[in-house]
């Protein structure tokens, strides 16, 4: 019975040993870092109004190809190779807003009263008139 325990135990023993992986070198794993993505555009040392459910203020914008690539904290400047490089001084960044619209009123000729219109179609009647 004896010698039926300690088989036992040499097997286990073994299974576990043969499942171990040997440890890797981690001063060898962490000094190597990726090499910085190349990028088109890099604003940083801002204030970013990212306009999320909290509006969270970030730091710094990552931009590629005209599209966003991260928004984030100075420390995201080191993942990135820019082409250029904003210093946003401090200064506030806000998405762009793009609205297209006439001023009715702008030339005399082309002038509308609005002030007693009640409705868009008596504003449709006017401009067609």
């Amino acid at each position: 019975m004896r010698k039926s325990i300690t088989s036992t135990l040499l097997v286990w023993t073994m299974l576990a040993l043969a499942n171990c992986q040997p440890a890797q070198d981690q001063s060898q794993s962490e000094t190597a870092e990726a090499p910085p993505i190349a990028v088109d555009l890099i604003l940083t040392n801002g204030k970013v109004v990212t306009v999320d459910e909290a509006f969270t203020l970030a730091n710094t914008v990552v931009v590629n190809e005209g599209r966003i690539v991260e928004v984030g904290a100075a420390e995201i400047v080191g993942k990135y190779d820019a082409g250029s490089l904003v210093d946003l001084q401090g200064k506030i960044l806000m998405p762009g807003f793009i609205d297209s619209h006439t001023h009715i009123r702008g030339r005399p000729l082309r002038y509308i009263e609005l002030g007693e219109v009640s409705s868009i179609s008596e504003i449709q009647r006017l401009i067609r008139k």
